[in-house]
């Protein structure tokens, strides 16, 4: 697949080997490769019908339109030409699989300076049972994924929590949990 795209013009990111990059008459093109799709960004329609062209010369590939969906981020193009992102599919599903439908939102997930430590950690044998059962690291896992793609906002207090999960581990261990209502 690579030796077809260096074929039809493109060049390989060194930063990133799934995303090829071209420049066009008076634009620039970039394909991004995620297993079987394919996304193409242009700057103008002339720039994404080059872009096509280029691909199908080396390829028998189907136009979906424009985007929508990618990887849990929903693409939204706005009559002016900006794009607006949101996660709302994916946070529904993570807030459902963390038994959190019903969750209120707030404006501050977590006040700056806000200490965690290991007073915060169960210390009964009871509640260190229970925080064993809980997936505490996957929890992690999914606000960071938000973090990353479309919510900012959120990365202090992700942050704040990965670094409770190691003093929760070194303390009961290794699938953990602690009680988010801090």
């Amino acid at each position: 697949m690579n030796s077809k795209f260096l074929e039809a013009g493109f060049k390989r990111s060194q930063i990133d080997p799934c995303v090829y990059y071209c420049q066009l008459d008076r634009n620039r093109g970039i394909m991004t490769v995620f297993v079987d799709d394919d996304t193409l960004i242009a700057e103008t329609e002339e720039g994404m019908a080059e872009l096509k062209r280029m691909i199908g010369s080396k390829f028998k590939f189907h136009d979906l339109g424009p985007l929508h969906h990618l990887l849990g981020i929903r693409f939204k193009q706005k009559p002016d030409g900006s794009l607006e992102l949101d996660q709302s599919t994916y946070l529904t599903k993570v807030l459902e699989r963390f038994n959190m439908e019903s969750c209120r939102p707030i404006a501050t997930p977590l006040e700056a300076g806000t200490k965690l430590d290991k007073s915060m950690s169960p210390t009964t044998d009871e509640d260190m049972g229970r925080m064993r059962e809980l997936p505490y690291r996957e929890l992690i896992g999914s606000l960071m994924y938000l973090s990353q793609g479309t919510r900012p906002d959120i990365s202090y207090a992700v942050a704040k929590l990965g670094q409770f999960v190691i003093i929760l581990v070194s303390r009961i261990g290794t699938r953990v949990s602690v009680y988010l209502g801090i």
